[in-house]
């Protein structure tokens, strides 16, 4: 007789997986500006660029649900002189590597992605190899117990497979499909060509954010 337990998911609100996917994409991203004083990521959390969906938190909801990461140790909150510094501890307790955090952090931070969004989008937090190195870390997610994501069924015209984390539960695969029935961006649009400008966005969004902190300590 096998008396093994299975372990438990951790599972996360959709406020949650927006911080902590913040956080884990800012500490690769902008590395000199890690951990984030709590202005820096509210505005992280509500970028309008590399978000899906937008949303606008407060500074206040963005403090306790921070506080409340803190005591599932999943965040951590360092108490200095002039402001304290917010940083996740997903990456450990998940026990995955950095590169696996970037994979992961696009799939929190957005709606389902193809191996070539999420390649372009970890662009900025590290350099893979290949689309094969991508796989590699997708399907490790998938045979985790229990799955960290998994592949979506295709939809009517869609030609790549699709990925999503599995952090806030299994997604509703009849809302997907009407949301992707319109399509988010014109076929016109280079997806590197956007990808660049929701880079220099996220950018003048983190300079605010440094000023903001200068002039409340």
């Amino acid at each position: 007789m096998n008396d093994t337990i299975a372990p438990q998911p951790l599972i996360l609100t959709p406020m949650e997986a927006r911080i902590l996917g913040s956080l884990m994409e800012k500490e690769l991203a902008t590395a000199d500006n890690y951990p984030l004083t709590l202005n820096s990521l509210t505005l992280a959390c509500n970028q309008k660029s590399s978000r899906e969906p937008v949303m606008n938190l407060s500074l206040a909801e963005v403090n306790h649900c921070v506080s409340e990461l803190a005591e599932r140790e999943l965040a951590r909150i360092d108490y200095g002189d002039r402001a304290q510094r917010i940083s996740q501890r997903l990456r450990q307790a998940l026990k995955i590597d950095r590169r696996a955090q970037a994979v992961l952090a696009v799939l929190m931070l957005r709606r389902p992605q193809t191996l070539n969004e999420i390649r372009i989008r970890t662009e900025r937090m590290v350099a893979f190899e290949g689309m094969e190195e991508i796989q590699q870390i997708l399907t490790r997610f998938m045979q985790r117990q229990p799955p960290l994501a998994m592949c979506l069924p295709r939809g009517a015209g869609q030609r790549e497979d699709r990925y999503a984390h599995l952090l806030c539960g299994e997604p509703e695969i009849e809302v997907l499909a009407v949301e992707t029935e319109t399509p988010r961006r014109s076929p016109s649009v280079d997806p590197d060509r956007l990808e660049q400008l929701e880079a220099r966005v996220a950018t003048l969004e983190r300079q605010v954010a440094e000023l903001l902190d200068k002039i409340s300590e």
